[in-house]
């Protein structure tokens, strides 16, 4: 039987769920694993430490902390801090549940580098040291030859890393649209069905999903931060919570809910992102969005049906949704060339491709344009206009530039009206090979 030495590092819903999924597997890990789990240290934030490398009674931990009393009394060591913890603790594996911090993912950040650096396997459910150090922590563990996982992260342990990781390890990876935030679901959900916002925050807060600090649902930041971290580690790009745009529900009242049961039902808080073929950049939103097929076309469409004229600027693999937009009535669509003031340039070349086949409506690239050419290559493509600011307005001559622009438009029109040559995959001279001299070949004699 090969005993396992684990640490937990916060003991809240999560750590004490564990505790009892140890407890609850344990003949399971005997019999048909040949495991045994041993709890040799809890860390908290409000209750103190336990280290016992004979073993702590999770369940006494668990009662003692209900009662609001200190962990401590069941340490057979002495512990005044997270270090003395990590040094002390004896484990091979570390599991970090500790309440997450969308701005730079400490203090977890550091004690998941301690732990890799002492030789632990090291878990995380908490997504702020996964953005914010992804990379770092993973080279960590490489190099000491241990485990960094955290697929608790992101939608409740459904295995979307080790997907990626073990069986999908040359698929590439261009767009993402989920709802990834299933607290604010519950919470319009019941204020469909007549509660208060408060009220039905307080429902969710009473069956325990929201987050310790319920704002980092209500406001969006949960439903971002999971956002970036899938672009982070499923996209390799790295990319923060603050680079996200948000929307949450705050602002919802009772006038929005009355206008969606009109609409026929209140909108989940999606969380979409948008990527460039390139895979070197990404944008991303979060926002409330009709929950019928389509997303974006069907909450379109009641902005239509009161006369607004509606522009979408997307890319990646929202080109289906350019089809929606054309059917719900949008007079045009608005693909991105790159992230919006980058001047990168057509970075979502392909792409637009997929957006231009078949267009009924006009298609105007718009964002991330940087020099004539840009404006040349989206016209060639078959792009009916583009939509310039940026590269114009911070040009040393601003009003050369624009004239620039407008030749690189219309120079790009003409090569789109008069039709490009066949690309092939070998050389093929234009002129008549027939008549050519040859030159001798040194190999033969002469």
């Amino acid at each position: 039987m090969r005993i396992i030495n684990v640490a937990l590092v916060g003991f809240g819903n999560v750590g004490q769920s564990l505790a009892r999924l140890f407890i609850r597997k344990r003949d399971d890990l005997r019999q048909n694993y040949g495991l045994e789990v041993k709890v040799t240290g809890i860390a908290t934030g409000r209750h103190g430490y336990a280290v016992d490398p004979f073993g702590i009674d999770s369940t006494q931990a668990e009662k003692i902390i209900h009662n609001g009393h200190s962990i401590a009394v069941l340490s057979k060591m002495t512990c005044q801090s997270i270090e003395d913890f990590l040094s002390i603790c004896q484990a091979e594996v570390l599991f970090e549940s500790i309440p997450v911090n969308y701005e730079d993912g400490q203090p977890a950040l550091d004690i998941l580098r301690k732990a890799l650096s002492l030789g632990m396997h090291s878990i995380t459910a908490n997504k702020g040291p996964v953005v914010h150090g992804y990379f770092e922590l993973s080279d960590l563990a490489k190099r000491n030859g241990r485990s960094f996982l955290f697929e608790s992260t992101v939608m409740d342990g459904t295995p979307i890393f080790s997907l990626f990781r073990h069986c999908l390890p040359a698929v590439e990876l261009h767009g993402i649209t989920g709802i990834l935030n299933s607290t604010t679901n519950f919470i319009l959900t019941r204020m469909e069905g007549g509660d208060s916002f408060d009220e039905a925050l307080q429902a969710a807060q009473k069956i325990g999903i929201t987050e310790t600090d319920p704002k980092g649902d209500i406001d969006g930041w949960d439903a971002a931060i999971k956002l970036a971290l899938l672009v982070t580690v499923l996209m390799g790009i790295p990319f923060k919570p603050q680079q996200v745009d948000r929307i949450g529900i705050r602002s919802i009242g009772e006038e929005d809910i009355h206008e969606a049961r009109k609409q026929g039902g209140l909108g989940f808080h999606l969380a979409a992102e948008a990527l460039g073929s390139s895979a070197t950049w990404a944008e991303c939103s979060v926002y409330d969005l009709d929950p019928e097929p389509g997303h974006g076309a069907n909450a379109i469409d009641a902005f239509l049906a009161r006369g607004t004229g509606y522009c979408e600027q997307f890319a990646g693999t929202f080109a289906v949704l350019a089809r929606a937009l054309e059917r719900v009535g949008c007079a045009a669509v608005m693909p991105l060339a790159s992230p919006i003031g980058t001047g990168r340039g057509l970075r979502t070349g392909d792409l637009l491709h997929t957006v231009l086949d078949g267009a009924g409506v006009p298609t105007v690239v718009d964002a991330g344009l940087g020099v004539p050419s840009d404006a040349a290559q989206a016209l060639e493509a078959g792009a009916d206009a583009v939509l310039v600011n940026t590269a114009v307005a911070e040009a040393r001559d601003p009003v050369a530039m624009a004239r620039a622009f407008a030749l690189g438009v219309r120079a790009g029109r003409l090569g789109y009206l008069a039709g490009r040559m066949a690309q092939r995959a070998c050389a093929h001279p234009s002129s008549p090979p027939q008549g050519v001299p040859r030159l001798p070949d040194p190999e033969q004699p002469a």
